[in-house]
């Protein structure tokens, strides 16, 4: 498990904070970045950027894009912080959906400046320090096997997980799945927001535990594990990537959005401060902001944009005054201090019945 240092941090975001307007002047022109490469470091892999990456090539031909959707959100932050002792051609953007690692790396002075513009276009909490924008929501949810649960009967909240966890048990011994926290950043940051939102955090874990729950490390992992029957029932999974796949390649997969609340992150890109192509990386913001893109972050990838004006997708009307954005501070990336992250983490293994 990657530890994270916050000494400082608390100051450099002050000084962040204190020198930077919201709202950037800096001229973004395509025609200076003719021949140059841009790099960019992304947790969205290559099936799921592909539109992207076709829409940005085909509206900026000069620039030869080279795009890296491999990385996990804590390797990603670190490849950052290492800079020069990793790679000697550092990534020019970083765009992850680990927000509190994001927040982190601003807090920390690894991003350079850049504000969303029009700022009418966009809520205030899509910029963050002058230094990083949300580009989405997604929403984490439930996820089940359709012939193997029936939709009357499978939990609509935490609520009534809980008790179907203790009504059901024998029949879900083993067969209940989630991300392991130690092995995603998301996955950890999903689980101290439940710790925050939900007052019987701790007895759900521990329901969990008695079930046998089993740990997956990725979501496209266990969306595949629940629709072939592996696993009849999921939680915190990218809520996103769960409906495109239940509407296409996973037809057994259903989707619920908690009805108590239902979390929502936001996939946030900034500038590497190191960056060698600082233009080019401004327009691939200014890209992934910009109306026709949200639309395909809308249509195409279920993703809720983050522009006003752009039409979510369908299933939001589903989530109603349910959806809890998790939003950028200075004050998310405070359980990534080594001390805290471990105690969280021994907890949690505790509960589900884990070696610490």
């Amino acid at each position: 498990m990657v530890r994270h240092s916050v000494a400082n941090r608390r100051h450099a975001l002050g000084g962040i904070l204190a020198a930077l307007a919201f709202g950037s002047n800096t001229t973004r022109s395509p025609a200076e970045t003719a021949d140059q490469r841009l790099i960019v470091h992304s947790v969205l892999g290559p099936r799921n950027a592909q539109p992207l990456l076709d829409e940005f090539r085909r509206q900026h031909p000069a620039i030869t894009l080279e795009y890296d959707g491999s990385f996990s959100s804590g390797d990603l932050s670190e490849r950052v912080k290492r800079g020069a002792a990793v790679s000697r051609d550092p990534a020019d953007v970083i765009w992850s959906s680990a927000m509190d690692l994001q927040a982190a790396l601003v807090a920390d002075g690894y991003a350079a400046e850049y504000s969303p513009r029009p700022r009418r276009s966009f809520p205030s909490w899509v910029g963050f320090a002058g230094r990083a924008v949300c580009t989405t929501l997604e929403p984490a949810v439930f996820i089940y096997n359709r012939r193997l649960l029936s939709a009357a009967e499978v939990p609509k909240d935490r609520r009534t997980l809980l008790q179907f966890l203790q009504s059901q048990r024998s029949r879900l011994e083993s067969r209940i799945t989630t991300i392991d926290i130690t092995s995603s950043g998301v996955a950890y940051m999903l689980a101290v927001q439940d710790r925050l939102h939900f007052p019987d955090y701790s007895l759900l874990m521990s329901r969990l535990g008695a079930a046998g729950i089993r740990l997956e490390t990725s979501t496209g992992t266990m969306l595949e594990s629940v629709n072939s029957g592996k696993y009849l029932f999921g939680l915190n999974a990218m809520g996103a990537y769960a409906v495109s796949r239940s509407l296409s390649d996973l037809p057994d997969l259903g989707v619920v959005f908690p009805g108590d609340y239902t979390l929502a992150l936001s996939r946030v890109a900034l500038i590497n401060r190191a960056a060698k192509n600082p233009v080019a990386a401004r327009l691939w913001l200014d890209f992934l902001l910009s109306p026709s893109t949200q639309r395909i972050f809308s249509e195409q990838l279920n993703m809720i944009p983050v522009r006003r004006g752009v039409a979510p997708p369908r299933y939001t009307a589903m989530i109603g005054n349910s959806l809890k954005p998790i939003r950028m501070s200075a004050s998310l990336s405070s359980h990534l201090a080594a001390d805290v992250q471990r105690d969280f983490t021994a907890q949690w293994k505790q509960l589900i019945g884990l070696p610490t």
